[in-house]
C-alpha cells in the first residue's frame, strides 16, 4: 500500500480490495489532500477512544443466540477476534 502521510489512503489497504485499490489508485493524491482530519488532537482523541472501546460488559445483556462471523483475511480484525468475541459471548450463555 502506497504510504503518502494520510491516514484515509494509508488505511484504505486494509478496508478494500486489492481491484478496488487499483481501480481508484490514481485518485490518491487527491484523496490525501482532500480528506484530512481537521484537528489532529481530535483524531489522537478519536483513535484512543475506539482502541480502548470495550463492548463486552454488555453481553450479559444478550439473551438470544448469536452468530459471529469473521474471516481470516480480515485485515483490521483478523480471525482471532472472532474465537474471542465467541469466547467472550459463551460466558454469559
Amino acid at each position: 500500500m502506497q504510504k503518502n502521510g494520510s491516514v484515509p489512503v494509508d488505511d484504505s489497504g486494509k478496508s478494500y480490495s486489492e481491484k478496488y485499490l487499483k481501480k481508484y489508485r490514481c485518485f490518491y493524491p487527491f484523496l490525501g489532500f482532500l480528506v484530512k482530519p481537521s484537528d489532529y488532537a481530535r483524531f489522537i482523541t478519536n483513535a484512543n477512544a475506539i482502541l480502548k472501546f470495550d463492548a463486552t460488559t454488555v453481553f450479559q445483556n444478550i439473551k438470544c443466540p448469536t452468530l459471529v462471523i469473521g474471516d481470516g483475511e480480515d485485515q483490521i480484525t483478523g480471525a482471532q477476534a472472532s474465537y474471542d468475541l465467541h469466547s467472550r459471548a459463551s460466558d454469559f450463555a
